[in-house]
């Protein structure tokens, strides 16, 4: 599994898969390949991860794949975003191409979802609760929307409550893997995983 992506400025190659050709892992070898959320300095390059690791679920948040996202992102692809590290709308534009075309398999993921179970481990999304990503869709929304007047930048929505947070859950104990989550996301992932445990 990869979690998010980034390119290496000297490599210019996604950090993930020089690390997996460092350590002799093909990319065909990855089950899932999930996006956290949006923003370029997690989304950078994740449409060549998704191509290499061929057979690899895509997971996005339920947030990310509602119409008013898209249209949102394929309408502010070109725009630049109100943050040094740029948009993650032309990336993520990228990647539903590929998905589009290749047919890949997406799972769409929200607070309960379970990716995986197998020899005593799983894998579950923790957030985002299904209210809390449409609240920050519409944040998202309105945003690019206010953008769309005033300059040629799409503002970045607070909290950003629609990231994805997972747990690898197992005897021996739980890992949480998350990203830029506010802390009423991490409110609902903690509890989740407490409540499930």
């Amino acid at each position: 599994m990869t979690v998010d992506s980034f390119v290496d400025p000297s490599a210019k190659e996604p950090v993930a898969l020089a690390y997996l050709d460092s350590i002799g892992v093909e990319p065909s070898a990855i089950d899932f390949v999930v996006a956290t959320h949006w923003d370029q300095d997690h989304i950078s390059g994740l449409s060549r991860v998704v191509e290499a690791a061929s057979a690899a679920k895509v997971v996005l948040s339920t947030a990310l794949r509602s119409r008013d996202f898209i249209a949102m992102a394929f309408k502010h692809q070109m725009r630049t975003y109100a943050s040094p590290l740029g948009s993650g709308t032309k990336e993520f534009v990228r990647l539903l191409e590929i998905v589009e075309r290749d047919h890949r398999d997406v799972r769409v993921v929200m607070q309960d979802t379970v990716l995986l179970e197998r020899e005593g481990v799983r894998l579950l999304a923790l957030s985002p609760a299904s209210a809390t990503a449409v609240e920050s869709l519409s944040a998202a929304s309105v945003a690019a929307l206010e953008a769309a007047t005033t300059g040629d930048s799409v503002v970045e929505p607070t909290p950003n409550a629609a990231s994805v947070v997972l747990a690898i859950r197992n005897a021996h104990g739980d890992v949480l893997l998350g990203a830029d989550l506010e802390t009423a996301g991490w409110q609902v992932a903690l509890d989740a995983v407490t409540a499930d445990g």
